[in-house]
């Protein structure tokens, strides 16, 4: 699904349509109000107002029926769900919005707990906060995976990635050890 917070999709509409609208009442209402009176001032402004609300709710209607014909008459496929929600952790990874991504690949693997490529990108998230022993259950979990078999190139990232994080894991026992 591309828009999961469809509020923040309406709400923007909402804007655009009151930043055009609103401007034209004021450029028609105040000459009429001058001419006529403030009651037709009124009307015009709260026209301006309320107009808005059912011409958004049928944009919304009409964009939904139409995404539904071009999106072939039916829903997403689990794989395709999956696929469009590791590219949205990418970029929130890319715009530092880590949190947001890692919330995302627990979603992620709560629907296919054995999604290599989530794995792996929780792995790296988890490395992020500092939380070593969780991103190495991480690597486990994706290096033991039999079928289907993830790639072979991201099984060895992991691999290496698993080695450095057991790495880091180590040195921080030995810090405590000191301590």
């Amino acid at each position: 699904m591309f828009l999961k917070k469809i509020e923040s999709f309406t709400a923007s509409q909402y804007l655009s349509m009151y930043g055009r609208v609103l401007p034209a009442c004021l450029l028609v209402g105040v000459p009429v109000g001058l001419k006529h009176g403030w009651f037709f001032f009124i009307v015009i402004m709260l026209a301006g107002l309320i107009l808005p609300v059912p011409a958004i709710y049928l944009i919304d209607k009409i964009s939904g029926f139409l995404m539904f014909f071009y999106n072939g008459g039916g829903t997403f496929s689990l794989n395709e769900q999956l696929a469009a929600d590791v590219e949205k952790i990418k970029i929130l990874k890319t715009k530092e919005k880590f949190t947001d991504a890692l919330e995302t690949a627990d979603a992620v693997l709560a629907r296919n707990p054995k999604h290599p490529e989530t794995l792996y990108l929780k792995a790296q998230l988890l490395i992020g906060f500092e939380r070593y022993n969780a991103a190495y259950v991480c690597l486990n979990k994706l290096i033991a995976i039999k079928n289907p078999v993830p790639d072979e190139k991201l099984r060895n990232w992991a691999i290496t990635l698993r080695e450095k994080v057991l790495k880091r894991i180590r040195e921080e026992q030995e810090l405590d050890k000191e301590i």
